[in-house]
């Protein structure tokens, strides 16, 4: 029978993983750019919600600061009177590389009160209505001597994460050193509209190594072109009065698009 897929690593396990050295591994570690997870199961709390997702009053007794500019009061925890609708059970939380710093920094440990989701953003936990937090310390040394925190672990998923933007850094790379291999021609028949798009997906795909989403690209344009939106009617006017202008209905844009790029 086989065994379910491990979801947390140590760090030996975690470099095996991604199939590199640990000191690799802990190099991106320090960096920020692989972050420590903590597990949700063995937390004493009700749930969590990102910290955007609070009342304003709310975030700024967390960060410390209140609308007036005076400093929040410490001695007295933030609470909530309701659990805000976007509430949930996570799964991990995870260290910014700031909180990571200044749990190596200390011999006797620190209280964190703000986390991250695997996305990034800001997270809070909340027992009771009033903001949790966990206390955390430095153990045992690693190679580089900088420690490893209690409670935390690499995760699977957060392993994931990483090795999907080194690969698309690879990419991006490749497509850069030889950018006419991507280059795109203009399509039969091609009109002003077709001829202006591949002009502008080939600029962009020169100045950034990667193919550009439909609405990077319309934005890319509206930026770079004589074109303006119109909101309102959701369209693009491509020139200007004197010129005539082209008005292309976002939806006829994104037609046109796949048509010329495919579906990216």
């Amino acid at each position: 029978m086989a065994l379910p897929q491990r979801q947390e690593y140590d760090l030996e396990g975690a470099a095996e993983y991604l199939g590199c050295s640990n000191d690799e591994l802990a190099l991106h570690l320090h960096r920020g750019e692989v972050r420590l997870g903590i597990s949700a199961e063995g937390l004493d709390y009700d749930f969590a919600v990102l910290l955007k997702d609070l009342p304003p009053r709310v975030q700024k007794e967390i960060t410390g600061v209140l609308a007036d500019g005076e400093f929040a009061d410490v001695l007295k925890p933030p609470t909530l009177d309701t659990e805000p609708d976007t509430s949930f059970k996570a799964n991990y939380l995870y260290l910014s590389r700031e909180n990571r710093q200044l749990l190596l920094g200390s011999s006797n440990g620190q209280i964190v009160q703000e986390f991250q989701d695997l996305d990034g953003g800001q997270v809070t936990i909340w027992l009771k209505a009033e903001l949790g937090s966990v206390v955390m310390k430095r153990l045992h040394l690693m190679q580089d001597d900088e420690g490893w925190i209690s409670h935390t672990t690499l995760t699977k998923e957060e392993l994931d994460r990483f090795s999907e933007i080194l690969t698309t850094k690879v990419e991006r790379t490749e497509t850069a050193k030889n950018p006419k291999q991507h280059m795109f021609n203009y399509p039969n028949l091609a009109d002003e509209v077709a001829r202006l798009m591949t002009d502008q997906m080939n600029q962009y795909i020169k100045e950034n190594g990667v193919v550009a989403s439909e609405n990077i690209l319309r934005d890319f344009i509206v930026e770079r072109t004589y074109a303006s939106y119109d909101h309102r009617d959701k369209q693009i006017e491509i020139g200007d009065e004197e010129d005539r202008p082209i008005y292309l209905s976002f939806k006829s844009f994104k037609r046109r698009y796949n048509n010329y790029f495919g579906q990216n």
